[in-house]
């Protein structure tokens, strides 16, 4: 049994892998239309196993979010997952391309919800780095950290590596063509935190890196 558990981990690896390099055309693509600027913190890196905040401003920011850690990033990253709205989860064409592509249903009902958190930990403690956006949806307004800090204190409880990655002018309606007007969008990746930087210490600087606006 254990063989069989090894070969269907490893063969979901493969395939996540897979199915996540392919997105990375249209990325190439999707980053140049949108005009993107992408900054990251001297030394950017990203280690396996490690939690990814952001906030949420477009149905393109997963597949963004991945693609522009870098290429030497790339390998510890991939095959990156993603909790997902139950809303987009719930059946249909679109649940199962989100499926293929590494998305995992965080639940409807709070007891659900409970054990999608309860997933996203066996997955980072078996080093898939995830991506979390705490605000649970996407957001066209503002930024809420109340609700950032809410959504990933349990997270946090248990230390894991974390980067954050700020996305802004993602949320502004999108025209085509997207370059028909100046429009400052833009990805931020903060620097890595380790698990020598205490939960307290990752809260108070997720805090001060959401409050700092271009």
């Amino acid at each position: 049994m254990p063989l069989i558990g090894s070969f269907r981990t490893i063969s979901l690896r493969l395939w996540f892998c897979c199915a996540q390099l392919l997105t990375i055309i249209p990325n190439l693509i999707g980053t140049f239309l949108l005009g993107l600027k992408i900054s990251h913190a001297p030394g950017f890196k990203i280690e396996p196993g490690t939690l990814i905040v952001a906030n949420h401003q477009s149905k393109f920011d997963p597949f963004l979010i991945s693609y522009h850690v870098g290429f030497r990033n790339w390998l510890p990253l991939i095959p990156i997952r993603y909790p997902v709205t139950h809303e987009y989860m719930s059946g249909g064409i679109l649940s199962i391309f989100i499926s293929l592509l590494g998305g995992y249903n965080i639940g409807e009902t709070p007891l659900k919800r409970l054990k999608g958190l309860a997933r996203t930990r066996e997955l980072l403690k078996s080093k898939y780095s995830v991506v979390i956006f705490p605000e649970g949806k996407i957001n066209y307004t503002a930024d809420d950290i109340d609700t950032f800090k809410r959504g990933v204190e349990m997270l946090f409880t248990y230390n894991y590596p974390v980067v954050f990655v700020r996305l802004e002018g993602l949320n502004r309606p999108l025209q085509f063509p997207f370059w028909s007007k100046k429009q400052n969008r833009s990805i931020s990746y903060s620097s890595f935190y380790g698990e020598d930087v205490s939960a307290n210490e990752k809260v108070s600087l997720m805090l001060q890196f959401y409050s700092h606006k271009k």
